[in-house]
């Protein structure tokens, strides 16, 4: 009697088992036969396509097909032939088609191929233009007799050279996407009436064109508050100043200047008066005005202020002059051969050449190892410039 209900029992759990996997096959087979029922699905081939062809990764392929329409691969394989064929990586392929999908359905030879073409003729390399397309395809997407030429042609008129504004469209290729009329236009307009001169008006174009492209109304604030802190518009820093305070990234970093030099012991009419001799001085990152105070003050005994009567001396490619040159001084300081205090800009922005007559063969017969000195810093400091170099590769 206890076998029969032990059997019994144990009967049970295998009997409900086998109850519940029969209609779990029945369902799986109802759901297998109703889909084979429906039409397939038509993002399937494009997300397939834009993984294999793209390289993109299947959540972002998934995410991208909705706004594309094609069923073949004729047309986005003849632009991304026509991409390879003007020498985009697959890397960069799939950055342009994660950004800007739609140029997989551009018509490459009538759309595409003439804005190529423009950019390169202008004396853009193969791979400067394939980076720069890539990371802002919808310069693809502009209208080249509408947009793209008048651009040029007006940059061109202010630079005088594709060589310059190849450089302004290197630092920002805002220059060929904004509406000139809208942003460049009324903003040199504010400064030819203030008399900017027309060089220092090319020069912010050139290097700094995010500055002179900012919203008109904040450039008009910009360019006055400039002028309130005492710069002469006929003078090139006055634009400098003008880039200095555009933006707000830029206003970041100027406040981050301001509290590294105030730790430094500057006054806040010290700190203007630097930025009036040399407006990058207020572009810095805080670890280079700390290196740079620290030799300046701590290892060579000049007072902090000194430096902002003399602020080119933290810019003026800094690393490469300051500890091969501080390293002489102090060689001849010790020794007693300097008979007077020599200001920063002497020791330090002055070209080579002067440094070495002044500072290192002059003194040839009293201190003969001054040469080599000077030589092993700076062949320390190009072996540790060349190792960085190497280790950001």
């Amino acid at each position: 009697m206890w076998l029969i209900k032990k059997t019994a029992l144990d009967s049970t759990p295998s009997l409900v088992f086998l109850r519940n996997k029969r209609g779990l096959l029945r369902s799986i087979s109802s759901i297998a036969d109703s889909s084979s029922t429906k039409s397939p699905n038509p993002h399937s081939f494009r997300v397939s396509y834009l993984i294999n062809s793209c390289g993109l990764s299947p959540e972002t392929a998934i995410s991208v097909s909705p706004k594309l329409n094609f069923e073949t691969p004729e047309k986005p394989d003849s632009v991304l032939n026509l991409l390879r064929t003007h020498g985009f990586t697959q890397t960069q392929i799939s950055i342009l088609v994660r950004k800007r999908p739609q140029l997989l359905l551009a018509n490459p030879d009538k759309t595409l191929l003439p804005k190529i073409e423009f950019f390169q003729s202008l004396g853009i390399s193969r791979t400067d233009l394939a980076r720069s397309l890539s990371s802002t395809p919808a310069l693809l997407g502009r209208s080249l007799e509408n947009q793209i030429v008048p651009c040029y042609n007006y940059l061109k008129s202010v630079l005088q050279s594709d060589k310059k504004v190849v450089a302004a469209m290197n630092h920002t290729h805002s220059v060929f996407l904004k509406d000139l009329r809208k942003y460049l236009l009324p903003n040199i307009d504010v400064l030819r009436e203030i008399r900017v001169p027309e060089s220092s008006i090319a020069y912010l174009l050139n290097h700094f064109p995010e500055a002179i492209m900012e919203n008109p109304n904040r450039f008009s604030e910009v360019v006055n508050e400039v002028k309130e802190m005492g710069f002469d518009p006929l003078k090139m820093n006055f634009v400098q100043a003008v880039h200095a305070i555009s933006g707000d990234g830029n206003k970041l970093i100027w406040g981050r200047c301001y509290k590294a030099y105030k730790k430094w012991g500057w006054s806040e009419d010290d700190i203007l008066s630097a930025f009036r001799k040399h407006p990058n001085c207020m572009l810095l990152s805080e670890k280079k005005i700390s290196q740079a105070m620290d030799v300046f003050v701590n290892k060579m005994g000049r007072h902090s202020k000194e430096i902002a009567r003399c602020p080119a001396v933290l810019i003026f490619n800094l690393e490469r002059r300051i500890i091969p040159r501080s390293s002489v001084i102090r060689v001849l300081s010790s020794k007693g051969l300097l008979k007077k205090e020599f200001s920063l800009a002497t020791i330090f922005t002055k070209v080579e050449k002067y440094f070495l007559e002044r500072f290192v063969t002059k003194y040839e017969e009293e201190v003969p190892q001054l040469l080599s000195v000077y030589q092993g810093k700076m062949d320390i400091w190009n072996y540790d410039l060349d190792t960085s170099k190497k280790g950001s590769i």
